[in-house]
C-alpha cells in the first residue's frame, strides 16, 4: 500500500510539474503582472507591468519594467536580464532567447555631471533622472537570440531573425536576417526574398501550438514556396 501511494504521488508531481515550477524560487511583484496559467517560470524575478502569454517559459532570468512576452517564447538563463525603464520592450511569439542575454532599453546619462545614478543616491529619486532612452525595443516572432547577446535601446528586430552569440545590436535588424558582431552587421538572410515575403504574409506565429500540430508533417521540410503554400492551405483548412 505504501509503495502504491508513493507511486501515485510521484506521478502527480510529474503531471503537474509546470505548476510546481511556476511557484518555485521566484520573486514576483504582483502590481501589473499578467501571467497566463499555462506558463512555466522558475528561479526568476518579475517586477513591473509584465504580460507573459500562453505557453512561454522563463528560466533563471530577471525581467523588469513594462514588458510583453508573446506566446510560446522561451527565455533561458542563467543571467538573462531584460529591463525597460522609460519605454516598452515587446517580444513576439515562438522566440528563443539564450543565457546571458541583456535587453536594455535605457542608457546612463553622459552629458551631465555624473554617469552614476546620482539623483537616486542623493535623495532616493527615480533613476529615470539619471538615464535616457532612444525608445521602445521591439523583437518580432520566431527570433533566435544567441548566448551573450546585448540589444540596446530603440532597436527593432524583425520576424525570423537570428542574432549570433555575443553580438551587440545597436541598429534595426531586418526580417529573416542573420546578424553577428559588435556592432552587429548583416551576414546573410535565411531565405531568398520571395520566401521571406510569403512567410511574412503567412504569419504562422499567430497560430496556437495546437493548430500547428496539424502541419507537423511539414515542419521538417526544406522550405520553398510550394511547402509554404501547403502550410497556408492546411492552416486555413482549405481543400487540397
Amino acid at each position: 500500500m505504501l509503495y502504491e501511494l508513493k507511486r501515485i504521488f510521484k506521478s502527480l508531481i510529474y503531471k503537474y510539474k509546470y505548476k510546481l515550477n511556476y511557484f518555485r524560487n521566484n520573486y514576483f511583484n504582483p502590481t501589473g503582472l499578467s501571467i497566463h496559467k499555462n506558463t512555466t517560470i522558475y528561479n526568476s524575478e518579475l517586477n513591473g507591468n509584465i504580460i507573459v502569454q500562453k505557453g512561454s517559459m522563463i528560466n533563471n532570468s530577471i525581467l523588469r519594467g513594462k514588458l510583453l512576452i508573446g506566446h510560446y517564447t522561451s527565455i533561458n538563463g542563467p543571467t538573462t536580464f531584460i529591463n525597460a525603464k522609460h519605454y516598452d520592450i515587446k517580444i513576439g511569439h515562438y522566440c528563443s532567447i539564450a543565457h546571458n542575454v541583456t535587453i536594455m532599453e535605457f542608457f546612463h546619462n553622459t552629458d551631465t555631471l555624473s554617469t552614476s545614478f546620482i539623483n537616486k543616491k542623493i535623495d532616493g529619486q527615480s533613476s529615470n533622472l539619471d538615464t535616457w532612452s532612444k525608445g521602445n525595443i521591439e523583437i518580432g516572432s520566431d527570433v533566435w537570440i544567441g548566448a551573450g547577446v546585448v540589444i540596446l535601446s530603440g532597436v527593432k528586430v524583425g520576424h525570423g531573425a537570428i542574432i549570433g552569440a555575443n553580438s551587440v545590436v545597436t541598429k534595426d535588424v531586418p526580417d529573416y536576417a542573420i546578424v553577428g558582431g559588435n556592432p552587429a552587421k548583416i551576414l546573410k538572410y535565411r531565405f531568398e526574398e520571395e520566401i521571406i515575403k510569403a512567410l511574412l504574409e503567412l504569419e504562422w506565429w499567430e497560430k496556437d501550438l495546437e493548430e500547428l500540430k496539424g502541419i507537423k508533417h511539414l515542419l521538417s521540410c526544406k522550405l520553398d514556396i510550394a511547402v509554404i503554400e501547403k502550410i497556408r492551405k492546411e492552416l486555413n483548412n482549405e481543400n487540397q
